[in-house]
This record gives structure tokens, C-alpha cells and sequence, in this order.
């Protein structure tokens, strides 16, 4: 069997490489072999040694058959030995063999394309080539996509991945196969906006081999829409804009229960949201959206690094699901190999927050039980496994990395929330809907040459699980005004955030500009857990006396108000100049003076 595989091996690189001969532009490689020794001291004495060797190798070659035909071929190899000999002198030793064949065909034009692919990683986690230590992924996609030009978007795309070992006795047999179909569409106007996306995809998981389910049936649906206009009047002295959107989400999961037992289970995900902490408050208390952390895609950055010492701890990496169902562990996806990861591997190095609303005052800590890798080089996962001491009922959850990865250049690219669910019937169902929406209005008027006024609108509404789709929009529209929520289903839970407010602006010399500004915020719940209000007042003045020198003064109030009894007043000061003391060298000098009063009710 040991010759078999590697003289395979040794034909895939001998074919590639004699084919370079004829397409030597299509062909390329590398190999890299890397030795390193650590080891820990205390008080003058040896506690620990690591000695580590890797073989990597890459080839790849591509051609094209004809102008919208081409194909390529990849293999990748690794050999990774590691002993570790602890302070009594004993010595661990972990082995690791692996060959990634691959084939890729791609055919298509400027208006669509096809893809379609081949892998196959072999796995030994012995010395010895041998079945007893070997494990096999097999892995097939295809991909459609057609974009014509002015009309909606189509694609198609299939994925099928099979796992399993080749033990006497067979532990791993799983087989996880996808299908879905999307379009999109935007109109090609400038006063008109208007766009929508649509998803629906079906998942279906085997696990002939599992203890408790032998299949997994989830089908999703996603649809997006925005609309919007924007126009002006009085000689463009007046202008406005008003848009609506919403995003409609749909998770049906089935699941074919063989005998009763506990299963590990995907929390739909219904927003990603990000923030950047510090080394005196890591855990930021509003988080940003940012729904590339939730799309799906394992692969793609975000651009949330972890690996620089000084710019990249403290990432506040979150998500938004149904508070009805306990989580018990988040899923942090990245963007390289973290097999060799020494540092983001223990609990003092990781934090987790939740809480039901997005705002400061509502997170609390959650206990960390273990933290573990996993690696998966077929369908590029590699993740690190948060997992809590005991599970929790809430809507947001964050991560908080506490230090940096020992990997070079590591992104994050997703984050997921899982719980554990107990099986008690054949087939157990799950049902989730979640409907967001929003709503933006916004005018100015200039009365005077120096002066202009504005006004500010904003909506947001998101809905768990609403009685009807016409339900949750005219519920919308409604609290533009009102507080109210109706809904009398039990699992039905509705958040509403408000911000409006108004603003002018007068050039008061030509030196001198002052600003006025008015704001208040609301957010409140229909289950009467959330019921919050901020209200800013903030006055400006701005001068730019010289070319090189820019100066703002603001002077800004802020109370707010919990169950409509003032909890907080804030009163700030800030001075910020910005000066350009040579060419291409500027200085900013920021002043602040905060006095907060916490009121006790």
C-alpha cells in the first residue's frame, strides 16, 4: 500500500513535469523543508525540547485547450514529524502524511462561466503509510454563473464532500452534500435605487456511522431588497432622499434521528458585527454590522487581522442569532493553517460577551470551558472551537481575542454559533424565520447662502419568527410613530431601534463655522426587557485661519434615560488641532475634558 500511494505520487509530478516541457509558462512549484528546536528553561534547567521537521510540496500546471476552455493541476504533499520531550525526559512523537491531488475545469465568457472540480486528501497520522492511520476526503463542485448585461444574475452550485477512515473498524464515514441557486438584480438608475438578492439552498448531511442521526436535511431561503429615490427642488437649495430595505430569512432543518441522544447543532446565523477593543477595554460595547463575517464564504478575509502584537488583539468578533435556542460554542473561521498554533489554544487567551441588545450596559461575561483546532486543508476550514462551560440563551455573542496568533498573517473569515440539542423522536424539525428592515429619511434645506438646516430619520426593526411577512412591514411603518409591537405568538420577539434629529450649520465669518446639532435615539422590545433612550445635544465651532492650521471646539451633552427614568448625564469638552508643522508632516492635538454623573434610581 506505502508504494502504491507514492509511486502515484511520484507519476502525477513526473506527468506534470514533463508536460512543463511543451507549456513551460503553465507550469509552476515549489518546495520548502523546515527544521526548528525550542526549548523552555526554568531556573537554569531544561523543563521542555520541541523538534519539529516539514516537508511541503506544491505543484501546479495550467493550459488551455481552446479561448473559453482551459483546465489545471495541482498536487500538494507534507511529512511533518514533531517530538516533544518533557522536563522527566520522556518524549511524545505525533506524525503527520499527507497528498492533495486536484483537477480543475473552467469554460465560460464575459456573460457566464462553469467550473468544476476534483479533489482527493489522503491523511496519515503515522510514521508508516498504512490503513490503520489513514483517513480520505473526497470532495466534488461545479459552479454556473450568468450575468447579462442590464439583467439579473443566475448561479448555480453544487458541492458533495465525503469523509471517512479505512480502520478494521470504520469511526468516521460522513458525507455532506449542497445544492443552491441565487440571483441578484440593480437598477441601472441615479435617482432610483433599487435591488434585491435571492438564495435558496439545500443541505443534506450523512452520517451512517454516527450514534444518534443518520441524516441532516436544512433548507435555507434569503432574499434582500432596497428601495429608494432622491431628488431636489427650489433651484437644488433643497434635496432629500428616502430609503427602505429589508432582508427575509427562512432555516428549516430536519433531522432523522435513529435513537435517542444529544446532537450538535448550527444556530442560524442572522448578522456578523465587529469592533476593534483596547488594552484598557477590550470588550467594546456597540458593535459595527458586518455581514461578510456571516456569509457563508470560509474562505474569504474580512480584513480582521489577528496576528500583529500591537495592532490586532482585542477583535470583537460577533454574531446575531435566536435567543430561543442555548448556544454552547462559536466557531472563529480564519484564513491560514493553524495546526502549529501556539498561543490562541488556551482559555486565558480568549473572552466571550453576551447579551440581547446591542449596547453598552447589557453584555456579560460567559465562562470558557476549552478552546481546540480544526483543520480541514480540502475545503480550506481551519477554525479555532470556542466552546462555554455551560450553554446560554441570548441574541448577540462576541469573541474577544486576548492575544495574537503565533500563525503569520491570520484573518478572520467567519464566525458561527452551535448548540446541543437532545433527540427524542424519528424526525425532529426546526423552524426559524427572520425578517429586518429599515428605513432612511434625510433633507437639507440652505435658507441662506450661510445657512443650512437638516433633518435626520432612521428605523430599524428585526423580527424573530413574525406571524406573517405582511405582518412585520405594516408593524414597521408603525413605529415610525408609535412604540407598540403586536404579535401574540409565543417564540415572536421584535427589537426596534430609532434615531432621529436636526442640525444647522452657519458660516458665521469667513473664519468661522458654528454647528448645532439635536439628537435622540430609542430602542425598545416587545417583550419589555429593552426599553433604552439617548438625547445629544452638540455645539461646534470650526475655523481654519490659516492653511496650515485646522481647529474644531465642541462642547456636547448627553443623557440618558433606562424605562424612562434618566440614568446618566454626560457633559464633554473637545479640542482638536490639526497643524502642518513642514511639508508632509502634520500634527493632530486632541483635548478632552468628560464629566459623567450615574444617577441610582
Amino acid at each position: 500500500m506505502r508504494n502504491t500511494v507514492w509511486k502515484c505520487a511520484a507519476a502525477i509530478s513526473v506527468l506534470i513535469l514533463t508536460s512543463s516541457l511543451a507549456f513551460a509558462e503553465g507550469f509552476n512549484g515549489w518546495y520548502d523543508l523546515v527544521q526548528g528546536t525550542s526549548r523552555e528553561t526554568k531556573d537554569g534547567e531544561r523543563t521542555s525540547e520541541r523538534n519539529s521537521l516539514n516537508h511541503n510540496l506544491y505543484l501546479n500546471f495550467q493550459d488551455s485547450i481552446t479561448s473559453m476552455l482551459s483546465y489545471q493541476l495541482n498536487l500538494r504533499t507534507n511529512i511533518s514529524d514533531q517530538n516533544v520531550t518533557n522536563s522527566s525526559g520522556d518524549t511524545t512523537a505525533t506524525y503527520r502524511r499527507s497528498l492533495e491531488p486536484a483537477l480543475d475545469i473552467l469554460f465560460g465568457s464575459s456573460v457566464y462561466d462553469l467550473t468544476a472540480g476534483y479533489r482527493r486528501l489522503e491523511n496519515w497520522d503515522t510514521a508508516h503509510i498504512n490503513d490503520q492511520g489513514r483517513e480520505t476526503t473526497e470532495f466534488y463542485y461545479s459552479r454556473f454563473n450568468v450575468s447579462p448585461p442590464a439583467l439579473p444574475s443566475l448561479n448555480l452550485q453544487f458541492d458533495s464532500q465525503r469523509h471517512y477512515d479505512h480502520g478494521d473498524e470504520r469511526t468516521i464515514d460522513t458525507t455532506n452534500t449542497s445544492y443552491s441557486v441565487g440571483s441578484s438584480y440593480t437598477l441601472p438608475s441615479d435617482a432610483v435605487h433599487a435591488r434585491y438578492t435571492l438564495n435558496l439552498s439545500r443541505i443534506e448531511d450523512r452520517t451512517p456511522l454516527h450514534e444518534v442521526t443518520s441524516k441532516t436535511v436544512t433548507d435555507n431561503f434569503n432574499g434582500s431588497y432596497a428601495l429608494g429615490y432622491a431628488g431636489n427642488f427650489w433651484e437644488k437649495k433643497a434635496s432629500y432622499s428616502i430609503n427602505y430595505r429589508g432582508n427575509y430569512s427562512r432555516n428549516k432543518s430536519r433531522q432523522f434521528v435513529v435513537q435517542a441522544g444529544t446532537i450538535v447543532n448550527g444556530r442560524t446565523p442572522l448578522g456578523g458585527f465587529y469592533a476593534q477593543g483596547t488594552a484598557i477595554k477590550n470588550d467594546v460595547d456597540v458593535l459595527s454590522s458586518q455581514g461578510d463575517l456571516v456569509d457563508g464564504n470560509l474562505t474569504a478575509s474580512t480584513g480582521i487581522g489577528i496576528s500583529s502584537l500591537l495592532t490586532e488583539r482585542y477583535q470583537n468578533i460577533g454574531i446575531l442569532v435566536s435567543s430561543q435556542r442555548a448556544v454552547d460554542r462559536l466557531f472563529i473561521y480564519v484564513n491560514k493553517d493553524i495546526a502549529t498554533e501556539s498561543t490562541l489554544t488556551s482559555v486565558a487567551t480568549w473572552k466571550v460577551y453576551k447579551s440581547n441588545v446591542n449596547q453598552a450596559g447589557f453584555w456579560t461575561e460567559t465562562t470558557i470551558k476549552s478552546i481546540a483546532i480544526h483543520i480541514d486543508s480540502v475545503t480550506n476550514e481551519f477554525r479555532y472551537e470556542i466552546e462555554f462551560s455551560s450553554p446560554q440563551n441570548a441574541s448577540y455573542f462576541k469573541a474577544i481575542n486576548l492575544q495574537v496568533s503565533s500563525i503569520p498573517a491570520v484573518e478572520v473569515t467567519e464566525i458561527e454559533a452551535y448548540g446541543t440539542d437532545t433527540a427524542n423522536e424519528e424526525v425532529q424539525t426546526t423552524v426559524e424565520t427572520r425578517f429586518n428592515q429599515g428605513l432612511n429619511m434625510n433633507a437639507s434645506l440652505r435658507a441662506m447662502q450661510t445657512l443650512t438646516f437638516a433633518v435626520n430619520y432612521s428605523l430599524d426593526r428585526r423580527d424573530q419568527n413574525p406571524l406573517s411577512v405582511g405582518q412585520s412591514i405594516g408593524g414597521m411603518f408603525e413605529n415610525v410613530l408609535s412604540d407598540s409591537v403586536n404579535g401574540e405568538r409565543e417564540n415572536f420577539t421584535s427589537d426596534i431601534t430609532r434615531d432621529y434629529g436636526a442640525s444647522a450649520t452657519w458660516l458665521t465669518h469667513r473664519l468661522l463655522t458654528t454647528a448645532f446639532r439635536i439628537q435622540r435615539s430609542e430602542s425598545f422590545d416587545n417583550k419589555e426587557e429593552i426599553d433604552v433612550r439617548s438625547d445629544t445635544y452638540d455645539l461646534s465651532f470650526h475655523s481654519v485661519p490659516l492653511e496650515t492650521l485646522d481647529a474644531t471646539l465642541s462642547l456636547i451633552r448627553n443623557d440618558t434615560f433606562t424605562f424612562s427614568e434618566k440614568s446618566s448625564t454626560s457633559d464633554s469638552l473637545l479640542i482638536s488641532i490639526g497643524s502642518k508643522l513642514y511639508r508632509d508632516v502634520n500634527m493632530i492635538t486632541d483635548l478632552s475634558y468628560i464629566r459623567t454623573e450615574s444617577l441610582q434610581s
